[in-house]
């Protein structure tokens, strides 16, 4: 009769772990459909996931400094857009933005790398700006914004970067390939 009421005793609870992870699984239905429909605000015709969003943004920008700027800023941007998401990783986003806009009076590229990033995370979670006409700086949306958006940021920020570092390796490195081309 022990073994019985024992066994018995373990399929309850076993029972009630299934539960418990239905309604987790639930929750997460619920939050991810949530976040799909903030994604889908993009246009009705032409629906791109964050990721294309990343891509698109830093392709963008990254064209820009093909044409704009010279090859010394070029080569350093490169670098440093390398460098920044390692940075990130060791220190904190704080940490590396705040190092990155306090050099960006003395390099170019560093200024440049610092604009894109905060221009990313200022325009996309989770530091959207509140209104149109008011640009805040992203040291400001860091320092004043919860844990829990800073983290956001941070990953956000990690997974924009590897965009910009793939698209700066092949489109900054076309420059010295065309030179070695023509002659």
């Amino acid at each position: 009769m022990a073994f019985y009421k024992r066994n018995k005793n373990k399929n309850k609870s076993k029972s009630q772990n299934n539960l418990k992870v239905k309604s987790i699984n639930k929750r997460d239905v619920k939050k991810d459909s949530q976040y799909d429909n903030e994604n889908k605000q993009n246009t009705e015709d032409n629906i791109q996931s964050i990721e294309q969003l990343r891509a698109k943004k830093a392709l963008e920008e990254i064209t820009k400094i093909r044409e704009d700027e010279d090859e010394v800023t070029k080569k350093e941007f490169k670098s440093y857009a390398n460098e920044l998401p390692a940075m990130i990783h060791m220190n904190g986003l704080g940490q590396a933005v705040a190092f990155y806009k306090s050099k960006r009076d003395s390099s170019n590229a560093h200024r440049i790398l610092y604009k894109i990033l905060s221009d990313w995370l200022g325009d996309n979670r989770p530091y959207k700006k509140q209104a149109p006409d008011k640009k805040q700086d992203l040291l400001i949306n860091i320092t004043e914004n919860s844990i829990d958006d800073y983290r956001i940021a941070q990953a956000e920020s990690q997974a924009f970067l590897v965009w910009i570092k793939s698209f700066a390796k092949a489109y900054l490195n076309e420059a010295k390939e065309i030179k070695n081309e023509n002659t």
